[in-house]
């Protein structure tokens, strides 16, 4: 599909951005799109997919369900590294919260994939920051600037600087929380 994209964007000349980049393969092949075949390409990962494996799915069950689904390690690995080069650049919330009884339907084929992302993904985002898996640069450019940029928002969002509108978030590296339900 990422292939098809790419190719009918270069026809057409269209600038392309694709959402929910999950596996190694798509990761590879945008590597080199971007690089050799056609640069007007940009795309984004989620949260989900570059914090959880196809182990954490089953341990997790209809928690753990996303439309793409979770892959295994290596694609994860994939799409990390894809996030860490720039070749993915950006990372979207995947925001769908879902009604806690279809989500923890304890059957995976009837349970709704999905979760309500934008409570947690820049929290879950920080911890690998802190844990020195991504700088804090790197983050910001992908959570903020570069979609600023993609989409047309840029410079008015996306930096700070003068004449830019103050969206400013304030982090304090030293909290720590845990995902509760209940403050969703």
């Amino acid at each position: 599909a990422v292939f098809s994209e790419v190719a009918m964007a270069r026809e057409t000349g269209a600038r392309l951005h694709i959402c929910h980049v999950v596996g190694k393969g798509a990761v590879d092949f945008l590597r080199w799109a971007k690089r050799e075949y056609y640069p007007n390409v940009s795309c984004e990962a989620a949260p989900c997919n570059l914090l959880m494996n196809d182990e954490d799915t089953v341990r997790l069950g209809s928690v753990a369900k996303f439309s793409p689904p979770v892959q295994a390690e290596t694609h994860r690995r994939a799409v990390w590294d894809g996030l860490i080069d720039g070749t993915i650049d950006m990372v979207g919330s995947d925001h769908a919260p879902q009604d806690y009884e279809k989500k923890h339907n304890p059957d995976i084929w009837q349970a709704s994939p999905g979760s309500p992302a934008l409570d947690y993904w820049v929290p879950l985002m920080l911890d690998r920051v802190a844990r020195g898996e991504i700088s804090m640069a790197r983050f910001v450019e992908a959570a903020s600037a570069a979609p600023a940029r993609r989409f047309g928002l840029y410079p008015a969002k996306g930096v700070l600087k003068e004449g830019a509108d103050a969206d400013v978030v304030v982090i304090d590296m030293e909290k720590t929380s845990t995902v509760a339900a209940a403050r969703f």
